[in-house]
């Protein structure tokens, strides 16, 4: 019989140190995490990313040489889907359209840049389990994720609704995608390109 216990326990703890956080999971987090390394050249100056969630918004800084630093407010649930950039002056860049048709916009050099850097600086160097909520790389893509939908997808959430299978974790056709409740809210649907689903990290 305590063999049976063990087992059984044993088994709960696997699924769950195993088990991906969910949509909502994501949705619902508050946290902060920073995440540098040595850069060029020869390793003596610092690269460095540092991200905030706090309800729906995803504060993202970048310092790169220790005196370039630059700041973007992304708010997830918020209509018409923006990015503030908030180095100096506050300077808001509304979405038109799918980056990924071509557009060379300020919007889109915008969403490009934070996308570049939650994964160059993020996630490649981020400690821990990505499919762990509580781990650094957890949190930096769970933000990735949130960032992407929102900003290329043109996805806007909402905190009082249960996702699922919103977050596109691999490459997979929007059709497919299903959320429980209301259908997602979204503003411009973009055209699906395998290229612009976020990279399995």
């Amino acid at each position: 019989m305590s063999l049976f216990k063990f087992s059984f326990i044993f088994l709960l703890m696997a699924t769950q140190s195993f088990a991906s956080f969910s949509d909502s999971e994501c949705l619902q987090s508050n946290f902060e995490v920073e995440v540098s390394h040595k850069g060029f050249p020869f390793g003596l100056l610092e690269n460095r990313i540092k991200v905030e969630k706090e309800g729906c918004v995803v504060n993202v800084e970048h310092t790169k040489f220790k005196y370039y630093k630059r700041n973007w407010k992304v708010d997830v649930c918020r209509g018409p889907v923006h990015i503030k950039q908030t180095t100096g002056a506050v300077t808001v860049l509304k979405r038109n359209d799918n980056c990924e048709t071509g557009r060379k916009d300020e919007f889109c050099k915008e969403y490009q840049t934070i996308k570049t850097l939650l994964q160059d600086d993020g996630l490649i160097f981020a400690e821990g389990e990505k499919d762990q909520i509580n781990s650094d790389h957890g949190r930096i893509y769970c933000a990735f994720l949130l960032a992407n939908s929102y900003l290329n997808q043109g996805i806007v959430f909402d905190r009082n609704e249960n996702y699922e299978n919103v977050l596109v974790r691999e490459f997979s056709h929007p059709a497919a995608v299903k959320k429980e409740g209301p259908a997602v809210n979204s503003e411009a649907p973009a055209q699906f390109d395998q290229n612009s689903a976020p990279e399995s990290f």
